[in-house]
């Protein structure tokens, strides 16, 4: 582009090699010349009004609004005595002499109304942005929506104000001039924001909106304005506004270029409906104005917390302390080395067995069926929630995954599993709302989260995972979402909270989109079991889940007898009790022993 002329020129020559020219969308070098440029603004040490200016643009998303408006801006000014380029990247941008707060502060003062205005850039929030002091005309009264769009249609985005402050007076320094320091530190004004506010049209325009109003203040927000443009906005405030829009697992889904594509947060909402069917809107909308929960209430079940947490450790360590206090009794009992390992490893099984049974037990018992639905964060319902969560690892779900015995554990924790399903590593918010149809497959270290704590409430869901449905290794599945039968979710796939994936669907990312469709024609025949096939390898993955965790005790028996041993030859020459130098002996020797047993391991690898 040259600057005394709004054509697009032709491909230039540098180093050799010729630029090729880009369309609106793509990546490249954005080229100016012509007129003198001005060399803070695109950042090049010399300008020659003979030869293009070269800004490198290589690695800024083309289809955002910084370089768009850069190249807008260039046919807009043509012509004039001082062209800028204006790629601003970063707030910083506004710093260097590129923005003219002058003109800025020109154009305010020609519309109707206007007595005087002072334009400052002021870092509020940690946002940099420029702020309109304005002083109106006797008996006149400022329409701020009406002001920002009239320098809208003058003036790029980024000369914009972005808050419009009225003031009776302006600072004034001993010289008759503005003092802007005192600007730049001046308390802004709220305004009314309810009185003007057009009332959104639907729940998803509301959580935009309160999203908005994290970003821009409480003010009015034109639902139809330019995000840029009428609204004030830029790019680091845009990628504030996608943050505060993505605290709503319903909302994941939105992105950045949605912003710079859509402009509106009228066309943003109609883009998130499409997608997800207005799902979970309303719950955004509580999930955006977030309230603290009241200290009582936090207090109270801290306290109670703290109760429960000594039972909840003394059944943790059961199994270890079981472990020793069968093992003192067992002491000087005549079975010998063998047959006291015997009975600690039945003893280990026995401890096991027992835990596993007061975590079910236990969930039925404080909890009961858990129930869908928003509840308060500390309250009641969460405390019996927290509860049953920490009894739940007494259960070692490691050692099911991948076996029929995960499927046995889930149902009796209220899930509704289907035939034939393999489930390898799993955590799971809310056992009882998981219903898994037959043949499906989960991979490993999977996450259904249809309980997690959201603002200030715990949120609880369903979740339906079809037949013959697969999920990758590491996914993460939120709460209100049903997967199709058949559909196939990739590896470290999100799925976001109240989404529909169609039969067939296959999804990826994070947050998760459909990518394409599965062929379930394709898929191989499902291999047959007979019935007495199946009930002979339950019966032996049962063996093995009860043999193989006391299979990892094997190292510690030998150090019991060892102790035993080291106890009756230290009895004849001191009186020392056992208990009192036994600290001093576990350490060496239980280390002794556990390299004992990986040399061992290698050996016979």
């Amino acid at each position: 582009m040259h600057g005394d002329s709004a054509g697009i020129a032709e491909p230039w020559l540098r180093g050799g090699q010729q630029l090729q020219r880009l369309g609106v969308i793509g990546r490249g070098e954005l080229l100016g010349g012509g007129a003198p440029l001005d060399h803070d603004a695109v950042g090049v040490d010399r300008i020659d009004a003979a030869a293009p200016a070269v800004v490198d643009l290589d690695g800024v998303d083309a289809t955002a609004e910084p370089v768009l408006a850069a190249a807008v801006e260039i046919v807009e000014r043509a012509g004039r005595e001082r062209d800028v380029v204006r790629p601003h990247r970063q707030p910083e941008a506004r710093r260097d002499r590129g923005v003219e707060l002058g003109e800025s502060e020109s154009r305010i003062r020609a519309e109707a109304g206007i007595n005087q205005a002072a334009v400052v850039l002021r870092a509020d929030d940690g946002v940099d942005r420029l702020v309109a002091f304005l002083v109106p005309e006797r008996g006149a009264e400022i329409d701020r929506s009406t002001l920002r769009r009239a320098l809208s249609e003058q003036m790029p985005p980024y000369m914009v104000p972005a808050h419009y402050e009225v003031a009776e007076s302006l600072p004034r320094l001993t010289s008759g001039k503005v003092d802007r320091t005192a600007l730049r530190t001046a308390p802004l004004t709220g305004v009314a924001a309810e009185a003007d506010q057009e009332p959104p049209r639907n729940e998803t325009e509301a959580a935009l909106l309160a999203a908005a109003r994290q970003v821009f203040g409480n003010q009015p927000i034109d639902l139809a304005g330019d995000f840029f443009a009428d609204l004030g906005g830029h790019s680091l405030l845009a990628a504030r506004f996608v943050s505060a829009v993505r605290e709503v697992p319903a909302f994941a889904g939105i992105t950045l270029p949605d912003v710079y594509r859509e402009r509106t947060l009228r066309a943003m909402s109609d883009v998130l409906i499409a997608r997800t069917g207005g799902v979970g809107a309303e719950a955004a909308v509580r999930d955006l104005a977030f309230a603290p929960p009241p200290l009582l209430r936090r207090a109270l079940c801290g306290l109670a917390q703290a109760i429960a947490l000594p039972f909840v450790i003394a059944l943790a360590t059961s199994q270890w302390l079981g472990i020793f206090v069968t093992y003192l009794l067992l002491t000087g009992g005549g079975l010998g080395f063998f047959g006291e390992m015997a009975v600690l490893l039945a003893v280990y099984v026995g401890i096991n067995a027992v835990t596993a049974t007061v975590a079910v037990a236990a969930k039925w018992l404080v909890l009961g069926r858990t129930r869908p639905g928003r509840y308060p964060l500390w309250g009641v319902y969460y405390y019996r929630w927290w509860l049953a969560q920490r009894l739940a690892p007494l259960v070692h779900v490691k050692w099911l995954q991948g076996s029929p015995a995960i499927a046995i554990y889930l149902r009796l924790m209220g899930a509704r599993i289907g035939r034939d399903v393999l489930i390898s590593d799993i955590e799971i918010g809310a056992p009882d709302l998981l219903t898994i149809g037959d043949r499906a497959s989960l991979g490993g270290r999977l996450v259904i989260a249809n309980a997690e704590i959201v603002g200030n409430e715990l949120v609880i869901g369903r979740v339906a995972i079809g037949a013959e449905a697969a999920v990758g290794t590491s996914c993460v599945v939120s709460h209100d979402t049903v997967i199709g039968d058949y559909a196939e979710i990739a590896d470290l796939t999100t799925v976001p909270t109240g989404s529909r994936v169609g039969r067939a669907e296959r999804w990826d990312g994070s947050p998760g989109r459909r990518v394409g469709t599965a062929d379930p024609a394709a898929l191989p025949a499902q291999a047959e079991a007979s019935p007495g096939r199946r009930g002979l390898f339950l019966a032996l993955y049962v063996l093995l889940l009860a043999a193989i965790p006391a299979v990892g005790l094997l190292p510690i028996f030998p150090a019991f007898y060892m102790f035993d041993q080291i106890s009756d030859h230290l009895s004849e020459i001191t009186d020392v009790d056992y208990h009192v130098y036994l600290p001093l002996l576990t350490w060496p020797t239980a280390m002794l022993m556990t390299a004992g047993t990986v040399v061992r391991s290698a050996i016979s690898a």
